[in-house]
C-alpha cells in the first residue's frame, strides 16, 4: 500500500479543488509548468479536513497522479513480486476501477533507497496512457487498460527511473539516463 499516493490523490481532488477540476494529463499539469488557474485550492488539511476520500494502493510509487475524463491514473511497483502496475481510480469516489499489470520481472534492479521503480509520471493523451518504468519498460494503454504496445530498452540506471515521459506531437520522449547507455539510435529500436 502506498499511503503517499492515496493522500496525494485525496488532497488534489478534495471538495475545494473540485471547482477548478480539469484534466491534469502529465507531470506538472496541462502546460508542464505546474500552474493551476484557481484560487479555490485547499491550503490546509488534516486527516479530516479537505479530504474527500482515501484509497490504499499496493506497492510503492512516487509518480504524480494524472487525471482525464473523471479518472485518476497512477503507477506503482510491487517490488517483492517484480510487478509494475498501472492503477486507475474514480475521481469522485476514489474507488479503484482497474489494477493493470504492465510488466513482470523475476527481479527488479537495485535502485537508490529514496526512489521507487514507479517514479515517472504517466502521460494521458488521445485516449491513451503512456507509462515509463525506466529500464524495466515503457508502454501504451488504451482507456480500458488494454496494453497497446510495450518497449524495453536495456540500460543500467543506477539510481532508478525518475524522468517522466513527454509527448511531443505523436512522439513519446523518454529519458534513458543510464551509466552504460545514454541514448539509443532510432535505427536500433
Amino acid at each position: 500500500m502506498n499511503l503517499l499516493l492515496s493522500i496525494i490523490g485525496a488532497l488534489l481532488f478534495s471538495d475545494d479543488a473540485k471547482v477548478a477540476a480539469a484534466d491534469w494529463p502529465q507531470f506538472r499539469g496541462p502546460s508542464g509548468q505546474g500552474l493551476v488557474l484557481s484560487d479555490a485550492l485547499p491550503v490546509r488539511w488534516s486527516d479530516r479536513r479537505n479530504i474527500s476520500w482515501k484509497t490504499p494502493i499496493r506497492g510503492v510509487g512516487y509518480s504524480s497522479p494524472v487525471v482525464s475524463n473523471g479518472q485518476i491514473w497512477l503507477t506503482t511497483a510491487v517490488e517483492e513480486e517484480g510487478r509494475l502496475l498501472v492503477v486507475v481510480l474514480d475521481l469522485q469516489t476514489g474507488r479503484q476501477l482497474r489494477e493493470i499489470p504492465v510488466f513482470q520481472h523475476d527481479k527488479l534492479w537495485a535502485i537508490h533507497w529514496k526512489n521507487s521503480h514507479a517514479s515517472p509520471t504517466p502521460v494521458l493523451a488521445d485516449g491513451r496512457c503512456y507509462v515509463h518504468f525506466g529500464s524495466h519498460g515503457t508502454a501504451a494503454l488504451d482507456q480500458q487498460g488494454q496494453i497497446l504496445w510495450k518497449q524495453r530498452l536495456l540500460y543500467y540506471h543506477h539510481h532508478g527511473p525518475s524522468s517522466s515521459p513527454v509527448l511531443v506531437g505523436k512522439t513519446l520522449v523518454v529519458s534513458c539516463d543510464g551509466l552504460d547507455h545514454s541514448f539509443y539510435d532510432d535505427r536500433v529500436i
